[in-house]
């Protein structure tokens, strides 16, 4: 009970002091705003939206299929994931964290994961998309090495993830299309 009173005391008072900071340094507070405002309609509107749209498309048509297909075995090898996550794993790499989540989303919808790996896929579907590190950082051979350093780190967490759900003999029920497999890991 005295916890949550102190707790909400506490939310309130930080509220009140940012709004005061806010009253205080308005010049400040707009200046930030439109440089958000501009970052916004300049470098994450014009790559988020086409990429959303794209992976939406490969996602929900046969390209996806395909992608699975031609990748699925090695990335089930690799990652121990399921061959339909596959594209969406690629999509991540280049699209970044909310094209991975988005079509994580999207396959736990259509029952083409279980809960258990789209959770596994959200540890390492989470780095900045391609096009949005190289335009947002102005030194093009900085942002390419921020871009591979991240693309790596969330390979390596995929590899270390997908050793310890091997040893842990976890069972994974996924549908490649309209077929359902079993894989059992002994």
């Amino acid at each position: 009970m005295y916890v949550k009173i102190i707790k909400d005391f506490f939310i309130f008072v930080s509220i009140l002091i940012i709004g005061i900071i806010i009253i205080f340094q308005q010049k400040t507070t707009l200046n930030g705003a439109k440089i958000g405002f501009e970052i916004c309609c300049n470098n994450l509107i014009p790559f988020l939206f086409p990429m959303v749209a794209f992976s939406s498309f490969v996602i929900n048509s046969d390209i996806s299929y395909v992608i699975d297909k031609f990748f699925g075995p090695t990335f089930k090898f690799l990652f121990f994931i399921p061959y339909s996550a596959t594209s969406v794993l690629i999509l991540s790499l280049f699209g970044g964290y909310q094209i991975g989540a988005r079509g994580i989303r999207d396959l736990l919808d259509k029952n083409l994961i279980d809960e258990r790996s789209a959770q596994k896929l959200l540890l390492f579907c989470v780095n900045a998309g391609f096009m949005f590190v190289i335009c947002t950082i102005e030194n093009r051979y900085l942002a390419y090495q921020i871009w591979i350093s991240q693309t790596i780190a969330s390979l390596i967490i995929a590899v270390f993830i997908g050793i310890e759900s091997r040893k842990s003999k976890e069972n994974f029920y996924f549908k490649f299309k309209k077929k359902k497999y079993l894989l059992v890991v002994h």
